[in-house]
């Protein structure tokens, strides 16, 4: 009963305060733990909806949620987004002025305040934390939870103070979430976070995102890297980021695309004035600007849903921050692509980037003996150093883990650090550097796996991405997946007379997708959509004869999808007349017996999309007519080969059957062969008597 009263106050805070009707998925399972006061990893997607769930149950518990944040751009936007629902939130940073900040306490002392972003430096203040010790502190969350692991990318030392500061405020249940984590990363984030007191609950969602295209292609020169960028960005009317591997360059890159493309292009990195980030975020959130050339900098926070290219023209360090780049990527669940173009250049340059962060003891051991002489024991003062010495912050962060020092208040290039009593071992410099060799030789390793990905052969990239993950892909056709799986994708491009019927699939999609509060892609996908324009079904049949039309689906769209089919049908027995449409020119030349290399010259459409129209063609001509044009295309012997691997492997998918065959044939062989094979089959099932 306790539990239905629990769902009923969910459902009615998810429609009235956030004006949704349903939870995507894995979000109900995330706000139940934490309302029964389990703390709980949630590895969910981007776009998956991450922040409803501590949004929601913050509304519930009551008392004060706090949220740990790397990134004043997204607290931002958090905040305004939550007091226009009425929800009073606020966030706290260092742009504000000292009586702001004040104010900001005051209402968390008071009890009106319901929600309080903090950066991870914030917690060690002893103000701030006084200030939240005195107030009931419901619900901890942890955002970009990756960040608290020395083996995860783009590691925040200051994630580790989390533990303490948990302590701190009376141990309340902890929500860490992230998109992505190794599982040696997740292991360490359980660690870091469960204290004794209970393991954190692990809520894993699947990291793929089968609306993003993944592509790689290796150039021999910057002059063929920028033409193939300027021709993808040319040909793409939605919103593109293009990531670079350096701050330099990226201002290059949006300077050389703003005089070929003759429109606005931004550049952002982390060294531009704090204002004219905060511009550029706004101008491309308001679609005043539609191409962004940046750093890794830009990207966590800008909730933009209709980026549908992502394009790295540098090499990211890890797979890790590919991902986190690439997931800025179609959020709307519409079709998006990201594309990586790379030469020999770019892949040097990021290696000799890493060979400059391998630990040097001699650095090691000065910055220990200066510490050690400017840090009395039992003392507390403050510390400075030069902006360019990456390596100390780190270093206090192993100290301070190791039990030596602890960091009070914490800048860019200053700390307040108290010399803990615990003596300093004569081989503290040299602990420091094995720690310091292991974890970048953990950087290498990760470095290695993008390496890999990078090549032009092997297997799927998606199934790599998801294996890197400690994920498997779910078995199925996969029609837009990847470069290296191109050969299996189904329908090519649907030609222009059913571009309309497209429109109108897609218009049907987003309103169903709105009403039911999921991405698009979970209602079809795209490829689902071009399967249905080919095949023209005009029974509940025929359209679940389409990919990815189940009986459920069928169920709950059949009849509305053929409704709008028919309403821009051209029966696919008839071959139209018109001269205007590629499909019915192809259909008559087919019919007329003639060879498909001059089909592929009198056609404008991709040999893809011709292949396409012939097994379209195929699987409704008659029997005799389909052997003998597709017999002139495949040689019987190999068509013998090709229908003995379908026989072990299945159809669905070409992919195995090219591994079976050790990548003997081709693919239009393939294509061919089932198309003949399918065709056989039908003529099988119609002499088998029925009962």
């Amino acid at each position: 009963m306790e539990q239905t009263s629990d769902r009923q106050s969910t459902d009615r805070v998810l429609a009235e305060i956030f004006g949704l009707k349903s939870f995507r998925p894995l979000q109900r399972e995330i706000i139940e733990s934490l309302l029964a006061s389990q703390s709980v990893l949630g590895i969910l997607p981007t776009g998956a909806g991450k922040s409803l769930c501590y949004q929601l149950p913050s509304q519930i518990l009551g008392g004060l949620t706090i949220v740990v944040s790397p990134l004043i751009a997204l607290m931002r936007d958090q905040v305004r987004s939550l007091r226009d629902r009425g929800i009073w939130a606020a966030a706290l940073h260092h742009h504000q002025s000292g009586t702001d900040q004040e104010k900001i306490l005051a209402a968390a002392r008071a009890g009106v305040l319901s929600l309080l972003y903090v950066s991870p430096e914030r917690l060690r203040q002893p103000r701030l934390v006084r200030t939240l010790a005195a107030v009931t502190v419901s619900l901890l969350v942890v955002d970009e939870a990756h960040l608290i692991s020395q083996w995860g990318h783009d590691f925040r030392p200051d994630y580790q103070g989390i533990r303490d500061f948990r302590e701190r405020v009376g141990l309340p249940p902890v929500l860490a979430v992230t998109a992505t984590a190794t599982p040696r990363v997740k292991r360490d984030i359980i660690q870091a976070l469960a204290l004794d007191h209970g393991p954190l609950k692990v809520v894993e969602g699947s990291v793929d995102r089968p609306n993003l295209n993944l592509s790689v292609r290796h150039v021999a020169s910057e002059a063929e890297k920028f033409a193939e960028v300027v021709r993808r960005v040319k040909a793409e009317q939605g919103a593109v980021l293009i990531y670079t591997d350096s701050r330099a360059r990226t201002e290059t890159w949006a300077r050389q695309l703003h005089r070929v493309l003759k429109e606005p292009v931004s550049s952002y990195h982390a060294g531009m004035a704090a204002s004219d980030r905060q511009m550029v975020e706004q101008r491309f959130l308001q679609r005043e600007v539609r191409v962004v050339a940046a750093t890794n900098a830009f990207g966590m926070g800008v909730d933009r849903g209709d980026i549908r290219l992502v394009i790295h023209v540098g090499i990211p360090e890890s797979l890790d921050a590919y991902y986190q780049e690439i997931g800025r990527g179609g959020r709307d669940g519409e079709p998006g692509q990201a594309f990586m173009v790379w030469h020999d250049d770019d892949l040097r340059r990021r290696k000799w980037r890493l060979r400059q962060d391998q630990p040097d003891p001699g650095i090691v051991a000065r910055i220990v003996e200066r510490l050690a002489a400017d840090l009395p024991e039992g003392g507390s003062q403050p510390w400075r150093w030069e902006p360019n010495q990456e390596m100390i912050p780190v270093i206090l962060a192993l100290l301070e883990e190791m039990g030596y020092v602890d960091i009070e208040e914490k800048a860019l290039t200053s700390a307040r650090i108290e010399r803990l009593e615990c003596p300093w071992p004569v081989s503290l410099g040299e602990l420091l550097t094995n720690r310091l060799i292991t974890q970048y030789r953990y950087r290498l390793q990760r470095f290695q796996a993008m390496e890999e990905y990078l090549g032009e052969s092997g297997p799927c990239r998606r199934e790599r991405l998801l294996q890197y993950f400690g994920q498997a892909l779910t078995p199925g056709p996969r029609f837009d997946c990847c470069d290296r799986c191109q050969g299996e994708q189904g329908p090519g491009p649907v030609e222009q007379s059913a571009e309309d019927l497209m429109s109108a699939l897609r218009a049907w999609r987003h309103a169903v997708a709105r009403e039911r509060n999921v991405a698009p892609y979970l209602v079809f996908q795209d490829r689902v959509l071009q399967d249905i324009c080919q095949r023209m079904p005009m029974t509940l049949e025929q359209l679940s004869g389409c990919h990815g039309v189940g009986p459920k689906k069928i169920e709950s769209f059949g009849l509305e999808l053929l409704a709008i089919v028919k309403a821009h049908a051209i029966s696919p027995e008839v071959v139209p007349a018109s001269e205007d449409s590629a499909l019915a020119r192809a259909f008559s030349l087919f019919e007329s017996s003639v060879a498909f290399s001059q089909v592929l010259e009198r056609i404008p459409r991709s040999a893809s999309t011709v292949l396409g129209y012939l097994e379209r063609w195929m699987s409704q001509a008659d029997i005799d007519v389909v052997r003998a044009y597709g017999f002139s295309l495949v040689k019987t012997e190999t068509y013998d080969l090709i229908a003995e691997a379908f026989a072990l492997e299945g159809d669905d998918r070409l992919r195995p059957v090219m591994d079976r065959l050790q990548g003997t044939v081709t693919y239009q062989d393939l294509r061919v062969a089932r198309a003949i094979y399918r065709r056989s089959r039908e003529e099988k099932l119609k002499d088998v008597p029925r009962q």
